[in-house]
């Protein structure tokens, strides 16, 4: 039996709620909202309903809605290892903090 791995690229994630994130070991974070999906690195579907799920800050699950996505995935989620979280923001923090900016516009390859 063969296996052949296609390229899932996501990017441009936007949140559809605004909840406080903190992602720590043993905590579980759940983030919905949009993104583009596409396959074979072409992004084909767009404005998608998602939610990525981090459990502990170690494992991670991506969900796509179904129908938005043509039953490409056939409801099934995407799941990946979390190597690090990196800080960011869009604007300064308080205190003249300045972190890395969140929206940099890269793309993201999946398994």
């Amino acid at each position: 039996m063969a296996l052949e791995l296609i390229p899932t690229n996501y990017r441009n994630f936007m949140l559809t709620e605004k909840p406080k994130i903190t992602v720590q070991p043993g905590t579980n974070v759940a983030l919905k909202g949009l993104m583009d999906v596409g396959t074979n690195h072409h992004i084909v579907w767009h404005n998608v309903h998602s939610i990525i799920y981090i459990k502990g800050g170690k494992t991670i699950s991506i969900s796509f809605d179904d129908q938005e996505t043509n039953h490409h995935f056939a409801g099934q989620a995407i799941y990946g290892v979390v190597n690090s979280v990196t800080r960011c923001s869009d604007t300064p923090l308080p205190n003249m903090q300045v972190l890395p900016p969140c929206s940099s516009g890269n793309s993201s390859n999946g398994p």
